[in-house]
């Protein structure tokens, strides 16, 4: 019996897995009874070269979000109207690049861009 399937299994999953999502499926079958993800993996993971996730935190003060068209490379977004306090956490950033270093880079580039893209027009909507 399937008893959940977690919406959002955690950021091991964003840096680890393909774009097929073939980590996740590994994992279902091999919740299975006999269940065997090895054959799975072997023939369709095929992992990236390097990958960086990181979280973006509410530091520039408390806001509530309005209105955004999200980048694709950020995840655990909430809704228009949510109020996040003061570092508290606003969203996931993944990158994807040829090394670690690259990805790490890209990835503390897409912070900063995903945070001014969330504060910008932030005036008069500000939370305390």
């Amino acid at each position: 019996f399937l008893i959940e399937v977690n919406p959002r299994p955690g950021a091991t999953l964003d840096v680890f897995d393909d774009a097929d999502g073939t980590l996740f499926a590994a994992h279902v079958e091999g919740a299975r009874p006999a269940g065997d993800p090895a054959e799975l993996l072997a023939a369709y993971w095929r992992p990236p070269v390097a990958r960086a996730a990181a979280f973006l935190y509410a530091d520039r003060g408390a806001l509530t979000l309005g209105p955004i068209a999200w980048p694709p490379w950020a995840a655990d977004r909430s809704r228009p109207g949510t109020d996040i306090a003061n570092h508290q956490p606003l969203a996931t950033v993944i990158a994807e690049a040829a090394d670690p270093d690259e990805a790490e880079s890209l990835c503390r580039t897409r912070l900063g861009i995903l945070g001014d893209l969330l504060y910008e027009g932030r005036k008069g909507k500000e939370t305390s």
